[in-house]
């Protein structure tokens, strides 16, 4: 079992992320790798572009890109997807973030044995919609990594869409609300 994090822990250290997003790139499938060469990027990059072609193709080709520039886009910097993220900034503490336990997005949603609709959500809970997750950090903000072109980014949460928030049994709301 996972020691439990408070949830203004879990909501610094996203917005943490956020103020130092220029050293974290989105790349699907990551776990917190931080390639620190060229040649480490490469071999990250095309392993999970061997494992996941479908969406390389939609979200680098199809967007006018090439591998190369993805390789070197994630150079030095820790690579997270979206679920990763959120495992991690759940699981561990900034800067030294780690994913303990891996969950995909609806395996996230599937923890929470407390959810609810995101309007009656509470700060530091785990935002959902199919495919994609987010971190809840209060006052109708998240924090999530987008694409291989957005990584990290901050904005309001009904921009997202989301269909429900949850609470992750590994965090500790008490005293959490929306406000």
């Amino acid at each position: 079992m996972l020691m439990s994090k408070a949830w203004s822990r879990v909501c610094k250290d996203a917005l943490l992320v956020y103020a130092h997003r220029d050293q974290y790139a989105y790349l699907y499938g990551a776990n917190g790798e931080r390639p620190k060469n060229v040649t480490e990027a490469t071999q990250l990059v095309n392993r999970l572009w061997n494992a996941y072609p479908a969406h390389f193709q939609q979200t680098v080709i199809n967007q006018g890109h090439t591998k190369k520039e993805l390789i070197y886009h994630v150079v030095g910097r820790q690579c997270f997807d979206c679920s990763s993220f959120v495992c991690a900034v759940t699981q561990s503490d900034y800067p030294n973030l780690r994913v303990t336990r891996d969950y995909n997005s609806t395996g996230l949603i599937n923890q929470c044995a407390v959810q609810t609709t995101v309007a009656k959500g509470y700060a530091g809970s785990v935002l959902w919609k199919s495919g994609h997750v987010a971190i809840d950090c209060g006052y109708g903000v998240c924090v999530d990594f987008g694409n291989e072109w957005l990584d990290c980014r901050q904005y309001a949460a009904p921009e997202g869409n989301f269909q429900k928030s949850g609470q992750l049994p590994w965090v500790d709301y008490t005293g959490s609300n929306d406000r």
